[in-house]
Order: C-alpha cells, then structure tokens, then sequence
C-alpha cells in the first residue's frame, strides 16, 4: 500500500499501524483486518494501564478535595485542554471548590494549544453546575450508581435552556470516565455504554474491537 501521503507517525501505534500499511495484504491493499485489531488491543490496553495509574494518582495526591472536582480536571485534560499534571489538577480543585483568581491562574498557565480560554470557560462552566447538581460524596462504587450520578449532571446539560458555556458531550462525561479509572475493579465490570462515555470511545472492556478508552485518550492526547 502507498503511505507517502501519510502522516508521520508521533506514537508506536501509528509506527506499528504504518508499517503494517506498507506491507499490505489486506482488502484493497490495505493492511488486513486482523492484524489491525491485534496493534489496537495491544495499545488499549496499555493505556487503559497508563490511564488507571493516572487516575488513581491524582485521587490520591488530594484526599481532602471533593473527588468530582479531580475528574472533572483529569477530564480537560484527557480532552487535550490542558497538561496532566497533579498540580493542574489541584488547582481545578481549588477554584471548583471556593472559587478564587489564584487557582483559577495557575489552572489556565497548565493550557494547550488552544490557549486559557478554554480552560477558564470550562470551569466557570463546571462551578456553575457543580453548584446546581448534587453529586454523591464519594464515588459510587457500582456501575449502576455510577449511571445514575451521570443522569444528574447531564439532565440540565441535555434539557436544560441555560446550559453552561464549554460544557458539552466530551467534558460533560469524560468526568465519569476518570471515576471509572480511579475503580480498576469497577472498570473491569464495564461492557455495555453505561455509564456514557465521551463520544468516540467505547466501552474499557471493548479493545478486541476499537482499542479500548485507553486508545481514545492517546489519540486525543
């Protein structure tokens, strides 16, 4: 198969895809099926690996915060608004609680490419609903719960005419994907869409057939 109009790869996903691109024997030259699904397992479960780590990281290094306030944040940033990174997620957590400048700073100085403005949209957008939502205290330990948190926070996103600026599909449910990685065991229960997860990922149970969530956080990464 012809690849020089390709992209040059960045991950050794795309390396490992590319060379299978190149050697063929697929349908119509492409890179066979199989083989494709093996590259997208074996990454998806890595990250899934990685993101795990990460999440139960972060949890851990503010056990006084309010835990939806630490998914929130490790939500922008796996949505590739800002740099993973504990501190960023502590400020999340500082402005979410009491809102406040200082920590509303140091969160948009953790910004991508597409600048603060993003960042602070975000939250200003989280607070509002944080502020109109109740969550549960701690984060449910089964799915089913887990499911029924979600409908609280999305119902106004969904129904609601005043729904906050910067909250849409991704950041309104990449919150309960980090509460699902900070649940390996949880996460390790999950194969159908409940709860819903960010548009273009599938279930974490699912990488025999996409990759697995971990897979779409490195592509959005």
């Amino acid at each position: 198969m012809d690849t020089k109009g390709f992209p040059k790869p960045i991950n050794d996903t795309q390396r490992d895809f590319l060379r299978l691109c190149e050697l063929g024997g697929g349908a119509r030259g492409g890179p066979p099926r199989g083989k494709a699904l093996e590259v997208l397992r074996a990454s998806g479960k890595s990250l899934n690996m990685l993101a795990h780590a990460e999440a139960q990281t972060h949890l851990a290094a503010y056990p006084g915060a309010n835990p939806w306030h630490l998914c929130f944040a490790i939500g922008l940033s796996w949505g590739h608004l800002a740099r993973l990174d504990v501190d960023f997620t502590g400020a999340v957590a500082g402005v979410l609680a009491n809102w406040n400048s200082g920590d509303l700073a140091a969160a948009k100085s953790f910004h991508m490419e597409r600048g603060p403005e993003p960042i602070e949209q975000s939250l200003r957008g989280a607070h509002n609903l944080f502020g109109r939502v109740i969550l549960p205290k701690t984060l449910p330990s089964t799915l089913d719960r887990l499911d029924t948190a979600q409908q609280r926070w999305i119902s106004p996103i969904l129904t609601g005419s005043d729904r906050p600026r910067y909250i849409g599909n991704w950041n309104a449910t990449a919150m309960f994907m980090a509460a699902l990685f900070a649940q390996p065991s949880l996460a390790a229960l999950q194969t159908e869409p409940r709860p819903m997860l960010p548009p273009g990922v599938v279930s974490v149970n699912e990488v025999e057939i996409r990759g697995g969530v971990g897979a779409a956080i490195g592509q959005a990464a």
